[in-house]
């Protein structure tokens, strides 16, 4: 299970005072014996996966750069936010925005 589901029973059976179990075989489980099953992180991380902003299917392994660096409709803020520009959007209108942009001429 992942982190936060796993982190989720502890919590859970801690409230309750139970003992907390595996839901999948009912063996006892906690912190200091739990172990990671890389067999299946490894499976896991090569499955597709659809980018958030383009829709377009990428490896786990690619997603993190795709979405935050070479993606087109990656969100973005104006380049002269910081003086002002309230102006967010894709990032492929970032350079049109930025002809019409009032911020850059601003004394």
């Amino acid at each position: 299970m992942c982190a936060s589901c796993f982190n989720h029973l502890l919590a859970d059976c801690k409230l309750k005072d139970e003992q907390t179990t595996c839901p999948n075989c009912r063996c006892e489980i906690s912190k200091s014996n739990c172990t990671r099953n890389l067999a299946v992180e490894k499976t896991i991380s090569e499955l597709p996966i659809q980018c958030d902003y383009c829709l377009q299917i990428f490896l786990r392994s690619e997603i993190k750069n795709h979405q935050s660096q070479i993606c087109l409709d990656r969100p973005t803020i104006c380049d002269y936010s910081l003086l002002g520009c309230n102006w967010n959007g894709p990032f492929h209108s970032l350079s049109s925005h930025l002809t019409v942009c009032e911020y850059p001429n601003k004394t």
